[in-house]
């Protein structure tokens, strides 16, 4: 258990975990008492003293609602008084060392390849599934068949057109 006071930048740079639906936010003092507050109110909250969990309410199967932790969120770190900035030295070995990474291109997804070979328009669903196994090669030829019937849709929402569609 934190006793350390939260700051109101740090709440504020409280962030939802990404795929989660977060709703509220569950404090707990040291004292063990709890408080739930609502996501959209996380701002006007200030000095909160203990543990902060991000969460969603949920319903009981009484009736009622329980709050369903999603994370545990950990206080980040203020910096203290005598860390001293790093020179310019540690600045220029930083900056030397990241520009000598050698930047890897990312390999297509399954459904942006599939999205080029129905763009293209000249082969039918059982060549693209055939180019796509001979490309990715472990998948499930069944869940691949539904990828590839399914794309089309996508790609009408997301406003790509086929070439051969006039």
């Amino acid at each position: 258990m934190s006793d350390k006071f939260w700051s109101k930048e740090q709440l504020k740079a409280i962030h939802k975990p990404r795929g989660k639906n977060v709703t509220h936010i569950r404090i707990t003092a040291p004292g063990g008492k709890t408080a739930i507050v609502d996501w959209a109110d996380k701002d006007t909250l200030q000095g909160v003293c203990g543990v902060v969990d991000v969460g969603r309410m949920r319903k009981k199967e009484k009736g009622g609602l329980r709050f369903a932790k999603v994370a545990n969120i950990v206080k980040p770190e203020e910096p203290t008084e005598n860390e001293t900035p790093l020179d310019d030295a540690n600045d220029k070995a930083k900056a030397k060392k990241t520009a000598s990474r050698v930047r890897v291109a990312k390999q297509p997804s399954k459904c942006s390849f599939i999205d080029d070979l129905l763009e293209e328009g000249t082969h039918t669903l059982v060549a693209i599934l055939d180019k796509v196994v001979n490309e990715f090669p472990g998948v499930d030829q069944e869940k691949t068949m539904k990828t590839i019937r399914c794309r089309p849709c996508h790609m009408r929402k997301a406003g790509r057109v086929a070439k051969w569609v006039k």
